[in-house]
């Protein structure tokens, strides 16, 4: 993961018995990675049963300028009935951007999983992946708990 800066005090595991703990202490939790690193597999992995879980891929298919806004309409419906929620997906990298950029309250993540792989092709989406999580890490005032989780 070459020019990837993942921050501060972050957390390193690659068992997914390890992970699950953290993910049952927590209320908001975005999975990102770049494209191809797991971040489905990984959710479809976990015990997420009490929480409501958003799969960003879907919003792919709309307008490239539609689809942060939908997906944060989307969460803040999600955000009035108190469940837990988990956000996975590439839109996610945006999304922690947005959120900063915006001062958004009714979406704070309190943990963030980075999947991680040593397939991950290079390409431009994951260049430009790595410079928004970039400019996330230089506008955030307050990092959440961040694990890298590597498969």
């Amino acid at each position: 993961m070459r020019n990837m800066n993942f921050g501060k005090n972050i957390k390193r595991l690659s068992d997914i018995t390890m992970l699950q703990p953290f993910i049952d202490q927590h209320k908001c939790i975005i999975i990102i990675g770049l494209a191809g690193a797991g971040k489905t597999t990984l959710t479809d992995s976990l015990d997420t049963s009490e929480f409501n879980v958003i799969h960003t891929d879907k919003y792919i298919e709309l307008p490239y300028k539609d689809q942060l806004y939908k997906l944060l309409s989307d969460i803040k419906m999600l955000a009035k009935d108190n469940a837990p929620l988990i956000i996975e997906g590439v839109i996610g990298y945006r999304l922690l951007r947005k959120i900063e950029q915006l001062n958004i309250s009714y979406i704070r993540p309190d943990l963030i999983i980075i999947c991680v792989s040593d397939n991950i092709p290079d390409n431009p989406i994951n260049a430009g992946l790595i410079k928004i999580w970039n400019d996330y890490l230089r506008i955030c005032k307050s990092l959440p708990t961040i694990i890298v989780f590597e498969r």
